[in-house]
């Protein structure tokens, strides 16, 4: 407990005190800070103020002498002897105008000459004479007046070729009485008073102002090198100052920092400065940035004291708390907690308490575990093997239920093997049944050849009687031919031999009318189509067909007897006698044949629809097999399910076991 704890606690200690330092001293820095701040900005201000003020007297002297010179100008403009002495030539005008000039000139210290300047040339000035070949009407200020004949103009400030000083020329036009134009009255005003004053005033401590025309020409400044020339043009404030009535700025001049406020005269455009340097400003500044600086360093040892006792009382209750706690970590919970810290009224008192009642209600939960530890193991136990039992029942209801789910699908199998037969089978009976309506019709019309072959024989025996005299021999043939053809009325059982009948009896009728001639044409035809139909049976009767042989051969037989010559009639008569019985047998066949289609008919309806049930059963069991083995295999899947869920309950059962143990053995290591 010792080395770490003291390690953490110096951190906490650390901490505080970091803390304490960073509430006091960022405090006052950023008050220190803003105060710096606003201290410079005030000393900006107050400079401003002061050198707004210079700036409004200087703009006042520099008003009060152009107006004195304009009022002065305006006044000479208006004089009589100024006026008209050019107009009249009167030698005493003439002497009036100098003397005003005289007179004003000594009175106004600043103008350093006086000049009134002729339409035609001549010049009076005062004092001085006037230059040889000089011409007014030359020069800028007869112009400028000239040009504004209504004002006085002031000209921008320029150094004075005879005295060397910076002057302005302030000019206006002079009219007779009459109101003609007869020249331009015109003063040269010195400006070294207005300088010499700016020269003496102070910005600050070191400060000063200085004078610059609206073209650049620096009029006034201390420095007396600079008076005259546009140096000060070259430096950075120059552009803003020019472009502005007023503002403030900062530029750099002989590597010095300097601050400028300056101002626009509205009478001449002329820009009036007031500088100081910034260093000034500062040093001001410094003494409220030094006393910030020595609050700072004040604050931070009174927040080392106030945070080392802070940490103090706060430290130690807390690392003896990290003890207690580090002692319940490893599982001991004998440790007893000094009531000094649990008697505490703050919130150090409030931890102590909360680690005690967490300390006696471990040790309550701990005594409950391992009184319940064995009892979980137990149940543990017991539940395994319920489970394992559990997973055998369940994989054995599996197997079975797969079992099951196999013989429905091998059922759904056959039963759809079942319906394709029984489809198949479907088929072929509407086949046969179309094959049965056909012999029907078949038979029907063999029916009604036959009819017709009855009516040809009545009539064949007709006349046969009426030549049975002349043609024995036709008879005996006929006799022997109907003899021939008794013994076929045995084989006639069936649709076969009464077809096969049909056909012999159609060749020897054949035979027989081609022996009569013209008289058994008409039976010939009548042969040839009960011939025909006989054709058509055997096609569908194979028994027909071997009657029909059995008649060509007694055809055979009867051709041979027939060439016996008295016996042709008798045998002759005997055939068409045994033709008319054929042809009654075979109609009463094929009556019977035409009843027995009849029934197979019937039968064959009942079978279509006892084969249309047997087809819709057969569907309603396919589909009750696929429905059996879809829900066997949902069964089966459920099973499955089961399965595992039984085998993870075995699992968890087994797992629960191994941790009732484990917590036992880690419940064993608390001391209570």
């Amino acid at each position: 407990m010792g080395r770490g704890s003291k390690f953490k606690m110096s951190g906490i200690r650390a901490k505080l005190i970091a803390y304490v330092l960073l509430s006091i001293i960022i405090p006052l820095g950023i008050y220190g800070y803003f105060s710096y701040n606003k201290a410079y900005e005030l000393l900006e201000d107050k400079l401003i103020i002061t050198s707004q003020q210079t700036i409004s007297e200087t703009e006042k002297q520099i008003d009060m002498l152009v107006n004195d010179m304009k009022y002065q100008l305006m006044a000479l403009a208006e004089n009589s002897d100024m006026k008209n002495v050019y107009t009249t030539k009167d030698p005493l005008m003439e002497l009036g105008a100098r003397n005003i000039l005289d007179v004003t000139e000594r009175q106004n210290p600043n103008i350093l000459g006086l000049y009134i300047g002729f339409i035609d040339g001549q010049t009076y000035l005062y004092p001085g004479p006037v230059p040889e070949g000089y011409d007014p009407r030359t020069r800028q200020w007869y112009k400028d007046a000239n040009s504004s004949p209504q004002e006085v103009v002031v000209s921008e400030p320029y150094v004075d070729a005879f005295t060397g000083k910076m002057v302005i020329t302030v000019s206006k036009t002079v009219y007779d009485d009459a109101g003609d134009f007869v020249g331009v009255v015109a003063a040269d005003v010195d400006l070294s008073d207005i300088s010499e004053r700016l020269g003496k005033t102070k910005i600050g401590r070191n400060g000063y102002a200085y004078l610059i025309s609206a073209e650049g020409i620096t009029v006034a400044h201390r420095d007396a090198e600079l008076i005259g020339t546009e140096e000060l043009t070259k430096l950075s404030f120059w552009e803003n100052a020019k472009a502005n009535e007023s503002g403030f700025d900062r530029y750099e001049y002989n590597g010095k920092e300097k601050l400028v406020a300056y101002a626009t005269n509205k009478q001449t455009g002329w820009k009036i400065f007031a500088a100081m340097e910034e260093l000034e400003l500062l040093e001001d500044t410094n003494v409220i940035k030094n006393f910030a600086l020595i609050a700072l360093l004040i604050g931070a040892i009174a927040a080392v004291v106030i945070s080392l006792t802070v940490a103090n009382s706060v430290a130690k209750p807390l690392a003896a708390g990290v003890g207690y706690l580090k002692n319940m970590a490893v599982g001991d919970f004998t440790t007893e907690i000094s009531n000094e810290h649990i008697s505490r009224k703050d919130e150090i008192g409030e931890i102590t308490r909360a680690i005690s009642s967490l300390q006696e209600d471990l040790k309550l939960l701990i005594g409950n575990i391992k009184g319940s530890t064995s009892t979980v193991g137990e149940s543990a136990t017991t539940l395994s093997d319920i489970s394992l039992q559990s997973t055998q029942s369940a994989e054995e209801v599996a197997k079975t239920i797969e079992e099951i789910a196999k013989g429905a699908e091998e059922e759904a199998s056959y039963t759809e093997k079942g319906a394709v037969q029984m489809n198949e089978m479907s088929i072929a009976i509407e086949g046969v049944s179309g094959k049965t309506s056909e012999m029907g019709g078949i038979s029907q019309a063999t029916g009604g050849m036959a009819k017709k072959g009855i009516d040809i024989v009545k009539d064949l025996i007709e006349k046969n009687e009426q030549n049975i005299t002349a043609t024995h021999e036709v008879d005996k043939i006929v006799n022997k031919v109907a003899n021939d053809i008794a013994g076929i009325g045995g084989i006639l059982e069936t649709i076969v031999s009464i077809a096969e009948q049909t056909n012999l009896l159609a060749l020897n009728a054949n035979i027989e009318a081609a022996r009569a001639g013209e008289q058994g044409r008409g039976f010939a035809v009548v042969a040839e189509e009960v011939r025909k139909l006989s054709e058509e049976s055997s096609k569908s009767a194979e028994e027909i067909r071997g009657i029909i042989t059995q008649i060509q051969n007694g055809t055979e037989e009867a051709i041979k007897a027939m060439k016996i010559s008295d016996e042709a009639v008798k045998e002759q008569s005997i055939t068409v006698e045994h033709t008319n019985e054929v042809f009654s047998g075979i109609s009463d066949s094929i009556e019977k044949l035409v009843d027995h289609i009849k029934e197979i008919e019937s039968d064959m309806v009942n079978m279509t629809r006892q084969k249309e049930q047997l087809e819709e059963v057969i569907h309603n069991v396919a589909s009750a097999a696929e429905e059996s083995s879809a829900a066997a295999e949902e069964v089966s899947a459920a099973t499955e399910e089961q399965l595992a869920s039984m085998q993870e309950l075995s699992s968890s059962a087994q797992g629960l076991e191994t941790l009732a143990h484990k917590l036992g053995e880690q419940v064993g290591r608390f001391k209570i």
